[in-house]
């Protein structure tokens, strides 16, 4: 993968970053989680700032439940950070909290999930982005928008698009850093 076919993929990326954020109710829920519900003091601002360092690491937990569940088998984090009512759309279809345990359960040994990066994060608001390796030789680049609702994972949504090349090939990483 040379710098060109790199940012090509960037470009991708952000398109398909748009095209989540612009579907739907989704993209109505996005919007009004980028509005404050009063208007905010140079005080307040400084709490947010605060109160926003707290809040790193969703990105990490959600990257660490959804890999424990396909790599490990091991759906603990899954529960315990996903929300009761939970549902997400996959390959256009509507599914709940154990439908969508199940489908990251059964690619446990097809699936290695590689490396991700944290886009955005907030305590409403996570948009992730993941590469995924499928039976060896497909590749995979993902963004997902997750919502939260009570500090859990309320829905998620992924743009899927497949690589014709390995990513690996032209980064820092390789899959057997990631491989279970």
């Amino acid at each position: 993968m040379n710098r060109e076919d790199i940012l090509k993929l960037k470009r991708s990326n952000r398109e398909l970053a748009q095209r989540l954020n612009l579907k739907g109710r989704f993209a109505e829920e996005v919007e009004e989680l980028k509005k404050p519900s009063t208007p905010i003091s140079s005080t307040q601002k400084g709490l947010t700032v605060v109160e926003n360092a707290f809040i790193s690491g969703k990105g990490k937990q959600f990257d660490k439940a959804w890999r424990d569940s396909i790599h490990y088998g091991d759906s603990a984090l899954f529960d315990k950070i996903v929300h009761p009512e939970y549902h997400s759309t996959n390959h256009g279809v509507m599914i709940d909290k154990e439908q969508s345990k199940r489908l990251l359960l059964n690619r446990k040994g097809r699936a290695v999930m590689g490396p991700y990066t944290t886009i955005y994060e907030n305590t409403d608001f996570l948009c992730i982005h993941r590469y995924s390796r499928v039976n060896k030789y497909n590749f995979f680049s993902m963004i997902s928008g997750v919502t939260y609702k009570l500090g859990l994972v309320f829905t998620q949504q992924t743009a899927r698009e497949q690589l014709e090349k390995d990513p690996s090939e032209q980064m820092d990483w390789d899959w057997s850093e990631y491989e279970y």
